[in-house]
């Protein structure tokens, strides 16, 4: 429990409260709630960059200590506008009602892996599989930088997004927390935190009513496929979770997908200043190290709306957004996975595992 209390306190010492102070000095204006999404997305971004750039030289705790510097020229403001957003989510007791459920759920699939009985540590479902691998990634980045192949040693790791994991170990690493703990429940319980809070910000930023709102919230948490007619095809009743909670299993995607909120309403602020414009680049820029897919995504629709905007012969600081966005994700992307592979174009790939590994479509020819 104490461990949890000190990990949400460093969460805003890190994060939050250096976003929220450059946020103020580049005189961004938002409603609360964005503001408080756009400060801890702002300051995963940084934290994230300074951290990559440093570590390169060993010195990667420094991002610890420029963190900490903004906290100190913050002087608590950010904590006064934190417990001051917390009290005015009280108007929307239905919506919050359901955010909480849902990071329940998505705790839930994760919080009782990783522990250890009888001499034996047991992981649920999926958990057996996809965990041990960033399991040993992270343990891997707690001391190796880039990393290295963890299943054999000296060969560098290439062809990966690892900055969850990078994040995660940093924490491990300065802050003596098991890693089991970290990436199995108290980053789950923070990421599902932001990626359902993100979607209510969203809301809020478009002023769409509070039914639309609930029901945004309900769907990113509680989507789900048709497997649920395998009762009807099959008369069995199987035990289905959810997609929709099932992402914290991969928490990279939601962790991109709060990121890629956070940039699509920066990207939509009209007449941004420079220093706006470098905020900006360097949250969308971070975006292909935490999903490639999502950062790829992003990249494209810039590249759409800067098009529109050579179009619309207004188009200078689009520019001057695209091409800083991109020479950070080069920055970012390109020394450790240069030379990796190449990309698989599978636009229907997520279908084809779900008819392979559905009992719906078992016994069924067509």
């Amino acid at each position: 429990f104490f461990q949890l209390i000190l990990f949400i306190i460093l969460l805003y010492v890190f994060f939050y409260a250096p976003g929220r102070y450059l946020l103020k000095l580049a005189k961004f204006s938002y409603l609360q709630s964005v503001t408080t999404l756009l400060s801890f997305g702002l300051g995963i971004a940084v934290f994230l960059f300074t951290s990559y750039l440093f570590a390169w030289v060993k010195l990667d705790f420094m991002a610890f200590i420029l963190a900490g510097i903004l906290t100190v020229l913050d002087r608590g403001q950010s904590f006064l506008e934190l417990t001051s957003q917390a009290k005015k989510l009280r108007a929307y007791k239905f919506e919050v009602f359901l955010l909480v459920i849902g990071i329940i759920g998505m705790c839930f699939l994760t919080w009782r892996s990783g522990v250890e009985m009888g001499g034996q540590f047991y992981f649920y479902g999926v958990n057996a599989v996809d965990s041990l691998y960033h399991l040993a990634l992270i343990g891997n980045l707690t001391h190796s930088f880039p990393p290295e192949h963890f299943g054999l040693s000296g060969i560098p790791l290439r062809g990966y997004h690892f900055f969850y994991d990078f994040l995660i170990a940093l924490f491990a690493k300065y802050f003596h927390f098991q890693i089991v703990d970290l990436y199995l429940r108290f980053f789950p319980l923070f990421i599902s935190f932001l990626f359902g809070f993100s979607f209510l910000a969203l809301s809020h930023y478009f002023k769409w009513k509070r039914n639309i709102t609930g029901g945004i919230i309900f769907v990113i948490f509680f989507m789900s496929n048709f497997e649920f007619l395998n009762y009807f095809v099959h008369s069995e009743l199987l035990v289905h979770i959810p997609e929709g909670l099932t992402q914290i299993l991969d928490p990279s995607v939601p962790f991109s997908i709060t990121l890629f909120l956070c940039g699509y309403i920066l990207l939509s602020t009209k007449n941004k200043t420079f220093v706006q414009i470098l905020i900006t680049a360097l949250i969308i820029g971070i975006l292909p190290m935490i999903k490639v897919y999502t950062g790829l995504l992003f990249f494209a629709g810039l590249g759409v709306v800067l098009l529109w905007k050579i179009f619309k012969k207004d188009y200078k600081k689009q520019l001057l957004l695209t091409l800083v966005a991109g020479m950070i994700a080069a920055v970012v992307y390109l020394p450790v996975n240069f030379g990796a592979g190449n990309f698989i174009f599978a636009p229907f790939l997520y279908w084809r595992h779900l008819m392979e590994g559905s009992q719906l479509f078992q016994n069924l020819h067509f």
